[in-house]
This record gives C-alpha cells, structure tokens and sequence, in this order.
C-alpha cells in the first residue's frame, strides 16, 4: 500500500477521534488502578463549592473553601457544568476530559508549526498515551484545565508576532493562574 498524504491525514484524524473518545466515554467509571487511591477524594475536594452552590445556591456553606481560595475560575467553570448538566461524577471529570483533548490538539499544532508534520504526530502520540495524563484527564482535577490554558497562552506567545497576540497571551496565563494559583511559579519564566 503507498502512503499518500491523504491516507496520513486520516489516520491522525482517526487518531484525535479515539483520543477524544478514551476522554469521554464511560467518565463515571472508577478511576485507574494506577492513580494512588489518596488521591481520589481530591476529586469532592475541588468540586465542593461548585456543588454545593448549584444545591443550596450558595458559594460558601461550611468552613472548606479549598476550591475559591486556590482555584477560582476553575470551580466556576465546575459550577457552570453542574448547573447545565446536573450534578454528578461525570459533570465534574467533563471539564479535564475536555481541556485534556484540547491540550494534546494544541502540542500538536505547537510541534507540527515549529518541528514538523511527524514530529507532531509523535508528540501527540507521546502524550495522549501517556499514563498519568490520561489519569488526570478522566478525574476532577484543576491541573488538566490549568496545564490547557498554559499552552493557549504559549500557543498566542509563539505563533504570533503581534503585540494584541502576546496582550492576549497574557490574559490566557492569567486565566491558568486563575485556574490554579501555584502556577504564579512560572510566572518569572
């Protein structure tokens, strides 16, 4: 069979589709195996206020303001969902199931521009099978979402020379801090 660049292009297409599908599909299932199990109770950890905000429509009705204090945009976002969707393990992991795809379309449109069409194709590969990310992705977590709005930001500072571009490049990392406030360590690179 020769390879033409029709036949490449659809197997990267159907490569994105079975990336977006092991995101999304059966998202109420119990988490990996390899995930430490610690770990999963972070999950009603960063959706409490979200929660309980679209129950008994306040922000704050106990003493745990994890989410508001470290994660503002994130636990709106969260809020956002529960409120169109219902509340529930779905609703919670749609927003890292979402911005998890979207991270591994943007290393790619990243890579492909700056190293090539099958550096790209590797770099998604590399990532979109990679164990812990694809954990993170199908949990409730803040990092998938703040990671996503990182490499917006990267995207607008690198791809474009103009000063609106880096305006909104900067808006973007604002949002990923605002996401998660301990990516202000990144802020002196």
């Amino acid at each position: 069979m020769v390879w033409s660049i029709e036949n490449i292009k659809w197997l990267v297409i159907l490569l994105f589709a079975f990336f977006l599908a092991s995101r999304l599909l059966f998202l109420d299932s119990d988490p990996s195996i390899f995930k430490r199990i610690g770990d999963l109770v972070d999950e009603g950890y960063w959706a409490h206020e979200a929660r309980t905000k679209v129950l008994f429509d306040e922000w704050i009705t106990d003493d745990f303001h994890q989410g508001i204090a470290v994660s503002p945009l994130y636990t709106f976002i969260v809020y956002l969902i529960m409120n169109l969707f219902g509340v529930g393990f779905i609703q919670v992991r749609l927003l890292s199931a979402t911005t998890g795809f979207l991270s591994i379309v943007l290393i790619y449109l990243i890579t492909k521009k700056h190293l090539g069409f099958k550096t790209g194709v590797v770099a998604v590969l590399l990532l979109g099978l990679h164990n812990t990310f694809f954990t993170f992705n199908r949990l409730g977590f803040l990092d998938t979402s703040s990671l996503f709005l990182l490499l917006f930001s990267v995207y607008f500072f690198i791809n474009f020379s103009s000063n609106v571009f880096f305006f909104i490049s900067g808006i973007v990392f604002f949002f990923s801090i605002m996401s998660k406030l301990n990516l202000l360590y990144i802020l002196p690179v």
